[in-house]
């Protein structure tokens, strides 16, 4: 029985389109944060973008801004976009400058080439990706 679970539960696992080579990922931070980590996985309904985002010590807490994930074709034009907010992420102690994102877009991987995670913080200047 408890073989049967772990199975079930491996096949449920998503995949990673980053680590498998399919999609290459691109972050653009801000003078407030810095992009940490971007995975793209695969998901029902197309591709799952993830990751955190840390921000400047001395950058207010409650201006914690968005990022902007970019979807881009294989030839690099734009496909899509879109803005997400961020929580922040909950640590022992408090004060953790780490803010999370998610998003689920209805997009199939194979028409992906690359996914831009861009970081707009509030109040500043936005950086511009290239």
């Amino acid at each position: 029985m408890f073989g049967f679970l772990g199975l079930a539960g491996c096949a449920t696992e998503p995949v990673s389109l980053t680590d498998a080579g399919r999609i290459s990922v691109e972050t653009v931070s801000s003078d407030a944060a810095r992009v940490w980590w971007v995975d793209v996985l695969e998901s029902r309904r197309g591709i799952q973008v993830t990751g955190e985002v840390i921000r400047r010590a001395d950058w207010p807490a409650d201006r914690p801004g968005h990022v902007d994930i970019e979807v881009r074709l294989p030839e690099g034009g734009m496909y899509r976009m879109q803005n997400v907010d961020m929580e922040p992420v909950i640590t022992p102690g408090g004060g953790s400058r780490r803010l999370a994102f998610r998003v689920d877009l209805a997009v199939q991987p194979p028409m992906v080439g690359s996914v831009w995670v861009i970081h707009h913080a509030r109040g500043a200047d936005h950086p511009r990706a290239v």
